[in-house]
C-alpha cells in the first residue's frame, strides 16, 4: 500500500494514472472475490445452524412431551394408590399398596430426569466442523482465501493465536468441559448419526460461532477495501 501512494505521489503523469488505476483495478476485483468467498461460507454457517437448531428444537418437543407424561403417570399414580389405601380396610395390604403406588410414583419420577432423553438420527457427511476441529483441510468445504484467513495468526485479534485455534479452545472449554477425548470421539465432528438435544444444541452453537468469525474477517476485508480507496484516489 505505501509503494502505492508513493508512486501515486511522485508520478503525476497521465500514464502513471493509468497505471495506479488499473492495479487498483486488479486488487479491488480480488478483494471482491474474497468477500463473496467469505459471503458464502457465512451463509452456509448460518443455514445449517438454522436446520440443527429447527431439529434440536423438535427434539426438545419430544422430551417436554414425554416428561409431561411420566409426571401425570406419577401423579395419577400417587392418587389412585392413596385412593386404594382408603378403600383397603386390611393394614398390612392398606402399606403394601401405599408403599407400592410411592415406588411406581417416584419411578415416573426418576424417569423425567433422565439427562440425555430421546435422539434423532441425523447425518451429515458434508461436515463443516470437522475441518476446524481437525485444522486439516481435509475436503472442499472452504475456499483456499477463508481457510488462510482461518489459520493465519496475523489475521488474529487474539494476541497471535489464529482464529481456528481460539474457536477449538472455546469449543473445549464450554460444550465440552475441557474434555478431549470426549470432544474427539463426538458425534459432531462425524459424518452423523445419533445425537440428542444437548449435542444439536451444541452443534448449532458452533456453527453460530464460526459464522460469527466468519463476518468479522468479511468486515475486516471491508475495512481494507475502504482504506484502500483512500490511499490512492
Amino acid at each position: 500500500m505505501k509503494c502505492i501512494r508513493s508512486w501515486n505521489l511522485k508520478n503525476t503523469s497521465l500514464e502513471s494514472q493509468v497505471k495506479v488505476l488499473q492495479l487498483k483495478s486488479k486488487i479491488n476485483s480480488k478483494i471482491t472475490i474474497a468477500l463473496t468467498e467469505l459471503d458464502a461460507v457465512a451463509a452456509e454457517f448460518d443455514c445449517e445452524g438454522e436446520r440443527v437448531a429447527q431439529i434440536g428444537n423438535y427434539v426438545d418437543n419430544l422430551n417436554d412431551s414425554r416428561n409431561n407424561k411420566l409426571i401425570l403417570y406419577s401423579i395419577v399414580t400417587g392418587a389412585a394408590a392413596s385412593i386404594a389405601g382408603g378403600i383397603v380396610k386390611d393394614d398390612a395390604w392398606s402399606s403394601a399398596i401405599d408403599i407400592g403406588g410411592g415406588a411406581l410414583g417416584a419411578g415416573f419420577g426418576l424417569a423425567t430426569l433422565n439427562p440425555k432423553g430421546k435422539k434423532v438420527e441425523f447425518i451429515h457427511q458434508r461436515n463443516l466442523l470437522r475441518d476446524i476441529w481437525k485444522e486439516k483441510l481435509e475436503s472442499p468445504n472452504f475456499p483456499p482465501f477463508v481457510w488462510y484467513m482461518y489459520t493465519e495468526k496475523k489475521f488474529s485479534n487474539k494476541n497471535g493465536i489464529p482464529v481456528i485455534q481460539s474457536i477449538k479452545k472455546r469449543w473445549l472449554h464450554f460444550q465440552f468441559d475441557n474434555n478431549l477425548k470426549a470432544a474427539d470421539e463426538s458425534v459432531i465432528f462425524s459424518d452423523g448419526g445419533f445425537y440428542h438435544a444437548d449435542d444439536l444444541h451444541n452443534r448449532a452453537a458452533m456453527l453460530n460461532q464460526m459464522q460469527s468469525a466468519t463476518r468479522t474477517i468479511n468486515q475486516n476485508v471491508n475495512y481494507l477495501l475502504l482504506d484502500l480507496d483512500k490511499l490512492i484516489l
